[in-house]
């Protein structure tokens, strides 16, 4: 029976090209999973902006603008613009830069792959422009979920400095933004992100160098490989 595989025909509508191990996809998936990825952290930054402006109103005069190793704030201010805002500036900056390093890695991927940090490095550069990105796709979510991570920790911060300046008695031991074990979570819940990314896009390197190098009867017969 006939079985379609890889082909450079250029009749071939792109999104009906795969290989004859069907590992290979459109590449309009991977453009559309890649633009999702890069949307977690302007999603969370949207979140951010929209606490900020709904809780701006309900703020009293002063609020702490910096908190100690436990929670604890050691230093206040006045409920300005530039101190309450400042975090969501600095949260959009963040995921300006997360989101865009994953909407040009596959830029990178395609044009200068040397500047991609990957594992299996030589397989890699080996690959078609069109594999490497598919097999970063794990990096451009991994770098979506930091984002919202760290977004998360801001909406975290922002209810903290809240909470705390709501109350009458500054020194008010139950009144804190809380330890450092939040921050050790999302730590080491990125650790474990980069850890399976990094796995993930050492298999799908491996999957990929396997069909990249087809049987030479196979690469010369053109666009049918028939089974005898």
């Amino acid at each position: 029976m006939d079985r379609p595989v890889a082909s450079d025909d250029p009749s071939l509508d792109a999104s009906t090209r795969v290989l004859d191990d069907d590992r290979s996809f459109p590449q309009s998936r991977t453009a559309a999973s890649g633009w999702a990825a890069a949307m977690l952290p302007l999603g969370g930054v949207a979140a951010v902006w929209a606490t900020a402006i709904a809780w701006w109103p309900t703020l009293p005069p002063q609020i702490p603008l910096h908190f100690d190793g436990s929670g604890v704030p050691d230093r206040w201010g006045p409920a300005s613009v530039a101190n309450w805002f400042m975090l969501p500036f600095i949260a959009t900056w963040i995921a300006a830069l997360v989101g865009g390093v994953g909407v040009f890695l596959p830029a990178l991927a395609r044009t200068w792959p040397g500047l991609v940090n990957v594992p299996q490095k030589k397989r890699w550069m080996a690959l078609s422009p069109d594999a490497r990105v598919r097999t970063i796709d794990p990096v451009r979510w991994l770098l979506g979920l930091v984002g919202l991570l760290v977004n998360g920790a801001w909406l975290w911060i922002l209810w903290g400095t809240r909470w705390v300046a709501m109350d009458p008695d500054p020194a008010n031991p139950t009144r804190t933004l809380g330890g450092v074990g939040l921050v050790l979570v999302l730590v080491g819940v990125m650790l474990a992100g980069v850890l399976l990314a990094t796995l993930r896009m050492r298999t799908l390197v491996l999957r990929e160098g396997g069909s990249a190098d087809p049987p030479s009867d196979v690469a010369g017969a053109g666009l049918v490989a028939r089974d005898p």
